[in-house]
């Protein structure tokens, strides 16, 4: 019964991780920006097929970013201090974030945005052109770090924990840009401007919501099981015993 009972206590916490990691991406990807425009025109272009091959370019720069901050974060978990100021600055910036996306969901138009009529980037590759526009982008590592600190502070680094938190993640990305190639490509339209402002406003609820959740989480300090992930991830394991014959 109590094996039943942990096991569903974690997996629970994954869901947690997931659903916190899928919304805070849409999040993210919906606001218009250099990637987006790229796939909007690559997509007027190559088609519909567009969208799968900028996230996997997206992807390569993105996933070792994420690993690099929760690697290099586990060397200061043992301090609690320093796990409360990360998840402060953390709640910090997902809070900026969303008060961009407030200001932000005034003045955009999704429409405008789909029937741009960019010339020809000289990027002509969709994977290519996710890596570049990825990594040149200057809100890139800070969003990242915003957020990866902020769920680190809560869960921990545990290896399940980043498969599900960037599963959630990518996931997201997936599905924003596989959707805006497959309306360009298409020439459909599935969503309005005022649909697109009121979901935009909606997300950043929601990244406000998350800002103060890891604020208080920072205030409180890091969850049992983040602490103990976090020693057991700095301890290094005892010696194996050696077994020795008795002499005859």
């Amino acid at each position: 019964m109590e094996l039943a009972s942990q096991g569903y206590r974690f997996l629970y916490t994954f869901a947690q991780i997931f659903a916190i990691a899928f919304i805070s991406g849409i999040s993210g990807a919906i606001m218009p920006g250099p990637l987006l425009a790229f796939t909007v025109n690559s997509a007027a272009r190559r088609g519909p097929k567009v969208g799968v091959l900028v996230v996997i370019g997206h992807a390569v720069v993105e996933s070792t970013l994420v690993v690099l901050i929760f690697v290099g974060a586990a060397a200061f978990l043992t301090n609690v201090t320093v796990l409360k100021v990360l998840g402060g600055a953390g709640a910090a910036v997902l809070a900026f974030m969303a008060a961009m996306m407030f200001r932000d969901a005034a003045r955009v138009s999704l429409s405008a945005i789909l029937s741009q009529s960019a010339p020809p980037s000289k990027i002509e590759h969709p994977v290519l052109g996710g890596i570049l526009l990825t990594a040149l982008n200057p809100t890139f590592a800070p969003w990242w770090a915003g957020l990866g600190f902020a769920m680190i502070t809560k869960y921990g680094t545990t290896v399940p924990n980043l498969v599900f938190f960037y599963a959630g993640h990518i996931t997201s990305d997936l599905l924003w840009y596989c959707t805006v190639s497959s309306v360009v490509g298409r020439g459909r339209e599935i969503i309005s401007d005022r649909m697109y402002k009121a979901f935009i406003c909606a997300c950043a609820l929601f990244m406000l919501a998350l800002a103060a959740m890891f604020a208080w989480s920072a205030v409180e300090g890091p969850e049992p099981r983040a602490r103990a992930a976090a020693v057991e991830s700095a301890v290094p394991a005892p010696p194996a015993e050696t077994k020795t014959g008795t002499p005859p």
